[in-house]
């Protein structure tokens, strides 16, 4: 569904004959690209290990800066927008060829009771990875005795308290990302180059969350992502005008931060609620973020008459998020919880025997 509406909104986008249509088609593709986003982000999560859940969760980061750098490149070669906007949207009904043989989740088939499917796609894996299944008893299988919906996030005091903190660092992220990336256009008198420029700066970042997430942990990683890019743009706000190129250094550092921690919060999140609400969680805190996304451009339409209101806003914000991430639990290294009990678990004491009674599957995902 998220495919055919990415793919059919940005063709339409395209052949809108007024700026009404256009919006819809926009609105439709935009609904389209979250969902598919935040679905194969999850799906991709779920069929890996601890080990090498970080690798997996940041390096799906990179083609979206890489796919920044297309969009410049063609902006820069075609000039017409209908043009420009086909030459976007039609390869995304190639994603059509292969989506039906993507697997469903092992972790969401098992806490559906649906053993059979779940032991078929398991075979799969085990098959193309050239190794043998092995047996596991039907009983070391954990499913909810109660149905578990979104509801329940905000009914378990423990896990209302995430979301909350959780849905604010995803707000600030995404206000200090599309901030930074809005003002780009000062980086240079060219707004090709300065929207590459800023869009280059995401995959050094991407880099840094890859080598220090396991090492330091989540929660102090993205606090210190996002107080470096709100500390940052307060530095810039407070540069006097005549140090051109020292704002410059300072936004592209923020950018730094910002991105770090629009990827930390997509694994962090995903790591601190169960398997049945895990995809749901995401949406709903990518959903708030978009609180984010809508006062960003009127924030950056602001710095045409004062520049120092976009850098303190941005700079304020990122900082108060960053603060609050420090109240989350640590989750580097842990199982993905699939229950409410095994999610309410996280950060306690009992982690040192935190069970997620899927050992079998878990070391055949793992390897």
């Amino acid at each position: 569904m998220t495919t055919m509406c990415l793919s059919i909104g940005s063709v339409c986008a395209a052949l809108s004959p007024n700026i009404w249509m256009y919006m819809v088609a926009r609105f439709v593709t935009s609904c389209g690209g979250v969902g598919i986003f935040i679905t194969s982000f999850v799906l991709a999560l779920e069929f890996v290990g601890p080990k090498y859940r970080t690798i997996c969760g940041i390096a799906i980061e990179f083609p979206f800066a890489f796919g920044e750098l297309y969009i410049v490149g063609l902006a820069y070669l075609i000039r017409d927008w209908q043009m420009y906007q086909l030459a976007i949207g039609l390869p995304f009904f190639l994603f059509l060829v292969y989506m039906f043989k993507i697997p469903e989740s092992v972790r969401w088939l098992r806490m559906q009771g649906r053993h059979q499917e779940a032991r078929n796609v398991l075979s799969r894996v085990a098959e193309f990875n050239n190794v043998i299944l092995p047996n596991y008893p039907e009983d070391d299988i954990v499913e909810e005795t109660e149905p578990v919906g979104l509801t329940s996030i905000f009914l378990q005091p423990t896990l209302r308290l995430r979301f909350v903190i959780m849905a604010l660092n995803w707000i600030v992220a995404t206000l200090g990302y599309y901030g930074l990336g809005l003002s780009s256009v000062s980086l240079s008198s060219d707004p090709f180059s300065s929207f590459a420029l800023s869009a280059t700066m995401e995959i050094p970042s991407y880099i840094f969350c890859l080598l220090c997430l396991d090492r330091f942990g989540r929660r102090g990683i993205l606090a210190f992502s996002q107080i470096l890019a709100g500390s940052t743009c307060i530095l810039a706000a407070l540069t006097p005008a005549n140090l051109e190129m020292v704002r410059v250094v300072l936004t592209l550092i923020g950018k730094f931060g910002a991105s770090a921690s629009f990827a930390i919060v997509f694994v962090f999140t995903a790591e601190l609620f169960p398997t049945p609400i895990r995809n749901s969680a995401i949406g709903l805190c990518s959903t708030s973020a978009r609180v984010g996304a809508i006062f960003t451009p009127f924030i950056v339409s602001l710095s045409a008459t004062n520049p120092l209101v976009l850098y303190l806003v941005l700079g304020i914000s990122c900082a108060v998020g960053g603060v609050a991430a420090l109240w989350l639990p640590e989750t580097a290294g842990l199982p993905l919880p699939d229950t409410i009990e095994q999610a309410l678990q996280v950060g306690r004491s009992q982690n040192k025997t935190f069970n997620l009674n899927l050992r079998t599957g878990q070391r055949l995902l793992a390897d």
